[in-house]
């Protein structure tokens, strides 16, 4: 009887081992991943083509943070920052697929089918917005360096697997999506915006969510050019100005594109003044674009 029960007790204690080991892989690699190598007791290099909804993020000068803070002070804030933002990525169903320095990468649909995910994503964005700009508010008050969150949002085919050699795999997703997802986050210091989505995005979530159209640009290393646009914020919280306001700036940038410069420039005019703080509207204000225009912003930079 006495073995019985030890033998009891030592299956207990070896499956508590095993459910925190599994908590500590999954900190690692996503927790559906873990589940699948379990199930096949396989993890060889893999990939499968699937459509995924892409974020991107990055803090506004960083590299100017990073030379002026101390080792130790920066780490503490590099985790309490990607803590808070990650939590908002998980609370509505995302991956992240890794952190690069302050940047996080993450992703929907890539191990388990999620319906709808393209407004996870801008939920998601919103979010991470929110909580960054409250703590970029608490950290000024603090006399902390106050780090500002830049996202990108895209929708496009990848490749997602473990990726890598027979001695070491990384489980992450590569495409020209994920490339592009990257280029769009970075257009957001160029508008002064916070979040800039593709039209992938846009399409699938404009009755949900309110965007407005920004640029057609064609960012570094990208050849199809491509409408970017400004997430606002779920339709259901927005007031009948703000949905009248981007209305009439998707119709300025309208006659822009149809090269009707003086309507255009009439419209923009109108925005400006009604609105001191627009970023964006100052950048049409000016002498419309050379006869062999043609409609689209190429960038060299990142």
């Amino acid at each position: 009887m006495r073995s019985g029960i030890s033998e009891f007790q030592a299956l207990i204690d070896s499956t508590r081992r095993s459910g925190a080991a599994l908590q500590n892989i999954c900190r690692f690699v996503p927790r559906d991943h873990v589940k699948r190598i379990i199930a096949t007791g396989s993890a060889n290099v893999f990939g499968e083509r699937r459509r995924l909804s892409l974020l991107m993020t990055d803090v506004n000068d960083f590299t100017t943070m990073a030379e002026k803070l101390d080792p130790e002070r920066l780490l503490g804030d590099m985790t309490d920052y990607l803590t808070k933002l990650t939590d908002e990525i998980l609370a509505e169903g995302g991956t992240v697929d890794k952190y690069v320095g302050d940047a996080i990468f993450s992703y929907w649909n890539g191990v388990t089918d999620q319906s709808g995910h393209e407004a996870m994503s801008c939920r998601a964005a919103l979010r991470m917005k929110r909580v960054s700009e409250r703590l970029e508010a608490e950290w000024k008050v603090a006399s902390k360096w106050p780090w500002h969150t830049r996202i990108g949002l895209h929708c496009g085919e990848v490749v997602v697997g473990n990726i890598g050699s027979n001695e070491r795999l990384d489980f992450t997703v590569i495409g020209s999506a994920v490339n592009l997802a990257s280029r769009i986050e970075g257009l957001n210091k160029h508008y002064g915006t916070t979040i800039l989505a593709t039209d992938h995005i846009r399409s699938a979530c404009e009755g949900e969510y309110l965007f407005r159209a920004v640029d057609r640009v064609a960012p570094k290393g990208v050849n199809e050019p491509l409408t970017v646009h400004e997430l606002i914020g779920a339709r259901g919280e927005m007031s009948e100005g703000e949905i009248t306001r981007c209305a009439a700036w998707d119709r300025a940038f309208g006659h822009y594109i149809q090269r009707d410069w003086d309507g255009a420039l009439e419209r923009f005019k109108t925005i400006a003044r009604d609105e001191p703080n627009e970023p964006i509207a100052a950048l049409y204000i000016a002498d419309p674009p050379p006869v062999s225009w043609d409609g689209v912003e190429r960038y060299d930079q990142k």
